[in-house]
């Protein structure tokens, strides 16, 4: 289960861009929506138009980290299943801020068992 930590802490109105900034090239080809502080410099991460939320964003680390511990970082899951909602703060983020996943990893096998074979 992975929670994150309140990033935004508020909802933010639209405002002035920086000096020297080109919001129109920033965004590229997502939808266009007025500037505010929430949808810029990291906490991007937290709108769907631009990233994916904390487990995409800082939680990927985490879960390498256990991979790794559980010493499978050499396979790929076979499934991967995910569930978020928003339970914990009132800002303007649209990603889950909590979420659980689940990945099934196949166990190694051997084509054939270790075993003697009669001529």
């Amino acid at each position: 289960m992975w929670r994150q930590t309140n990033v935004l802490q508020n909802r933010a109105k639209p405002s002035w861009l920086p000096a020297g900034v080109n919001y129109d090239l920033w965004l590229g080809p997502a939808p266009k929506h007025p500037f505010t502080r929430n949808r810029w410099h990291y906490k991007w991460h937290w709108f769907w138009d631009y990233g994916g939320g904390d487990l995409v964003n800082d939680g990927i680390h985490h879960i390498d980290l256990a991979v790794w511990g559980l010493g499978k970082d050499q396979q790929y899951p076979r499934q991967v299943g995910a569930s978020g909602t928003q339970l914990w703060y009132d800002d303007d983020h649209e990603t889950p801020d909590t979420q659980i996943t689940d990945a099934a990893v196949a166990q190694r096998q051997r084509a054939l068992p270790n075993c003697e074979i009669e001529k």
